[in-house]
């Protein structure tokens, strides 16, 4: 049989072969010249030969369906892998932290800011015996958190018949040592602002009335501008009841009974009456308690509890001792109370009539439970001025 060499592959196949059996090069029939056009089939792998564009086809088929496979399984970790455990940079970490700035606050200046609690009186009412009827301002200091402050202010006209000015429970927040406050009401139908400053051992209290311009003449509010001092009352000179220690100091003081004495079976305490003053003896004999009824004597500075007599009321009474452990009204009496306990086991009960005048006041040597539940269990229903 007659053979011929591939040109291409140099390889013997037959002579009248179209293409070569070994690397498939197509020949061209008329010429026998090496004609080199697409191959029929890969010699790797036997499959069929491609057209160059087919190849371009497949290879952007296979890059697509890749990309996508890819986005397939990012999607899926995102959404179903566990989050990964970071820990805390440590000291050998060399990337760069930002820095967190804490704010320390100077126990100094919390101190400083405590000593203003309590009651202040305008600088032109120091001394005064009663604010309520010789006219002035009080400021009760509530409390200070922080830079909250809480407090009262009241405005007394003054004169025969005294007009109240006063907002209650003012919350503000400190800017340095000074407080901005907004109010709509001050009792008397007035709006306005205020700036309070905490100074050393006084506060500066400016009040603006919106407009103070346009107000009738005389007409009372709570426009101020004034330093208030801490409220120091003048000291009574009647007979101060923590002198009165036991029923022999009594005796020596105020003389002998009014009225026999009168013991209660079952408690074991006796009574004892000095004309207004009662006391209360144990078993033992030693003091309980005393009480003064200021209704049934003239002379209403005859006994007091510090600087506090019978002349006082219920603000008085308040700007001095500041905040009571109980303040209620009795029902059905309307009988106001200020309870305070102090150190020492001493305990006070003031109660006031309707025009807020001292009443009676029980002065107890040791803290009684009688006299503390008494309090606790009575209805209660307080009246405030809450200032917006």
């Amino acid at each position: 049989m007659a053979v011929k060499k591939c040109p291409s592959c140099g390889k013997k196949i037959a002579e009248h072969s179209v293409y070569c059996i070994y690397c498939a090069t197509r020949f061209d029939e008329s010429s026998d010249q090496l004609r080199k056009t697409e191959r029929l089939t890969d010699p790797a792998e036997g499959s069929e030969a491609l057209h160059p564009s087919q190849k371009r086809r497949r290879t952007v088929m296979i890059a697509v369906i890749a990309v996508a496979i890819l986005l397939a399984a990012a999607v899926s970790a995102f959404f179903w892998l566990p989050p990964l455990a970071v820990s805390p940079p440590s000291a050998d970490d060399t990337a760069t932290t930002v820095p967190v700035t804490t704010t320390t606050r100077d126990p100094r200046r919390d101190a400083w800011l405590q000593s203003f609690l309590g009651s202040w009186v305008d600088e032109d009412s120091v001394g005064k015996k009663d604010i309520s009827e010789q006219g002035g301002a009080l400021l009760f200091v509530h409390e200070i958190r922080r830079d909250l402050v809480i407090f009262d202010l009241l405005s007394y006209s003054g004169g025969g018949i005294s007009r109240i000015a006063s907002i209650s429970n003012v919350v503000a927040m400190l800017d340095e040592d000074t407080l901005h406050f907004v109010f709509k009401n001050d009792t008397q139908n007035h709006s306005g602002e205020g700036y309070l400053r905490f100074r050393d051992n006084e506060v500066d209290l400016e009040v603006l009335i919106d407009g103070a311009e346009s107000l009738p003449e005389g007409e009372h509010s709570l426009a101020m501008n004034t330093v208030f001092k801490r409220a120091e009352l003048p000291k009574s000179e009647g007979i101060d009841l923590r002198s009165l220690t036991s029923l022999e100091a009594i005796k020596t003081a105020v003389g002998d009974p009014s009225a026999p004495p009168v013991t209660d079976e079952k408690t074991k305490k006796t009574t004892y009456i000095f004309g207004a003053l009662s006391a209360v003896t144990r078993e033992d004999g030693s003091l309980e308690s005393l009480t003064v009824d200021y209704d049934a004597v003239e002379d209403k500075t005859q006994y007091c509890y510090e600087c506090v007599d019978g002349t006082m009321n219920y603000d008085t009474v308040k700007s001095y001792f500041g905040e009571a452990v109980h303040d209620y009204v009795e029902q059905p009496t309307d009988i106001r109370v200020l309870y305070y306990e102090f150190e020492a086991d001493e305990s006070v009960r003031f109660t006031f009539d309707a025009q807020d005048n001292v009443l009676i006041k029980v002065y107890c040597p040791e803290s009684s439970p009688t006299a503390t539940t008494a309090a606790s269990n009575t209805t209660t229903s307080t009246e405030t001025t809450t200032a917006s």
